[in-house]
């Protein structure tokens, strides 16, 4: 069976140690995904080579290397740049509250399509046969990673796989957060 989410919000969960999405579909179904370290180790050096690669530098050509040509110094600059402005344009928005009957699921396999319009993210439950699809637009996915670093750095995993360019403290600034990384109202919700 097949769904697509169309709002989420992201948490790490300290008792579970997982990175939990609780999501909502079109026709209002709720979700919950729990994403594990090792399936999050390979995610996401994935997903911020997608980014990388739709840079305003090689503007949305998947068959480009982007701002790879460039000096690594300046990749890191314009990397850094286009996460603060993407991190600038999140809104904080209410959460995504699960319902008691809400389907858990542990997700145990991805995908990552890279698109000229963005990037698609397919969610796979093996076991229960589920795929769940989410689809984000450069800056979305941009947003989505700051909100992910900033779940993800709440564990004690390793923040060895995420790039320079967003481990910076002003690039995976959440709006949400005050400056210990403490969520001031509710978790990220990202639509």
């Amino acid at each position: 069976m097949s769904k697509s989410l169309h709002k989420f919000t992201t948490q790490y969960i300290d008792i579970e140690d997982r990175i939990q999405i609780t999501g909502a579909t079109p026709d209002g179904e709720t979700l919950t995904l729990w994403l594990t370290h090792r399936l999050l180790a390979q995610l996401i050096p994935t997903l911020c080579h997608c980014i990388e690669r739709h840079s305003s530098i090689g503007q949305l050509n998947p068959d480009m290397p982007a701002v790879a040509a460039r000096p690594a110094h300046q990749q890191q600059v314009i990397q850094e740049f286009e996460q603060q402005a993407a991190n600038s344009n999140i809104k904080p928005a209410e959460r995504v509250q699960a319902s008691p009957s809400s389907p858990m699921l542990l997700i145990d396999e991805a995908t990552v399509e890279l698109t000229s319009s963005g990037v698609n993210i397919q969610l796979g439950c093996t076991p229960q046969n589920q795929k769940i699809y989410i689809a984000f637009q450069p800056d979305t996915l941009r947003q989505w990673m700051g909100i992910l670093f900033n779940a993800y750095s709440k564990s004690r995993w390793s923040r060895e796989i995420w790039p320079n360019w967003l481990r910076s403290p002003v690039s995976s600034a959440n709006p949400s957060e005050d400056a210990e990384g403490t969520p001031k109202q509710s978790p990220s919700l990202f639509h």
